[in-house]
């Protein structure tokens, strides 16, 4: 039988939600119900959850909604002191534990954007994918330097053929030394980042603020981050000329490097002919 069978049914329905969590490849399943639900292979476990009115309506970025979870939950150390660098994602799927079909329903797509806690409650304020789908982008400018994201669509380089591995050897919070770093030839580690696997199925990452030697300070710290991790490291740019010629991907020129893609205008002309003698 289907979902709306029992769903549109007096009496013979018996409805749970099934909360899917999840980071790259690592999932967190959880069920309203009282006892396991399995679902498309997957087991979803009962906890106290619960969220507020799942609704439809054309002010899609005041669609959010609240999902409440024990403070104790594994989805919540995970959100706690240091988050996810990714999108922490969320769906929802409702069902019938009457339905001998196991029948779903998937009622919210988002991610969760924030979290609250009161006494032994976290409340993860969760908002629709739709809200990234509605919001304006920043537009292309005609400007000096590259506007292009590095290792983006625009960019073309593969971030692979600049990686350098390592291990880090000491940290203090958002400080760590690793062994025997050096970026490539012209390169420099500031507006690079760090990255290693997280262990739960996903690569966390970390913006690298600044550089001096083997030390590197990142915008912020993770649990993960010990003596012994193995990280690989990938240079920065600071979107200017030189720095483009200075990524020289496999089979390209020396002196020319990443130029043919720059995305900025170099040579806007820096003397305003207004300047000092107003023709109006």
């Amino acid at each position: 039988m289907t979902y709306p069978t029992y769903e549109l049914s007096i009496d013979a329905g018996e409805p749970v939600l099934l909360y899917d969590f999840s980071v790259g490849s690592a999932h967190w399943r959880y069920t309203s119900a009282d006892r396991p639900i399995p679902y498309l292979g997957n087991s979803f476990t009962p906890l106290a959850i619960s969220s507020g009115s799942i609704n439809q309506g054309n002010e899609i970025k005041k669609k959010t909604l609240a999902v409440t979870v024990p403070l104790d939950a594994l989805v919540v150390q995970r959100l706690q002191n240091f988050p996810p660098s990714s999108d922490f994602l969320l769906t929802i799927i409702t069902l019938h534990q009457t339905d001998p079909d196991i029948q779903g329903y998937t009622v919210f797509v988002g991610r969760v954007v924030g979290q609250s806690q009161a006494g032994t409650v976290i409340s993860l304020n969760c908002e629709p994918a739709y809200t990234g789908v509605k919001t304006t982008g920043l537009r292309r400018r005609w400007q000096l330097n590259c506007a292009h994201v590095l290792y983006g669509i625009g960019c073309t380089l593969n971030p692979t053929d600049f990686r350098v591995v390592s291990a880090i050897t000491a940290v203090a919070g958002p400080v760590v030394t690793l062994s025997g770093l050096s970026p490539p030839a012209g390169l420099s580690w500031p507006g690079g980042y760090l990255e290693w696997a997280s262990g739960f199925g996903y690569l966390e990452r970390r913006s690298i603020n600044s550089a001096s030697g083997t030390t590197l300070t990142l915008n912020y710290g993770a649990p993960d981050l010990v003596a012994g991790l193995a990280v690989n490291v990938y240079p920065g740019c600071d979107h200017s000329t030189a720095a483009c010629i200075a990524f020289v991907p496999p089979g390209g020129t020396i002196g020319e490097g990443n130029i043919l893609n720059y995305g900025g205008q170099p040579y806007i002309p820096s003397i305003n002919p207004l300047a000092g003698n107003p023709i109006y």
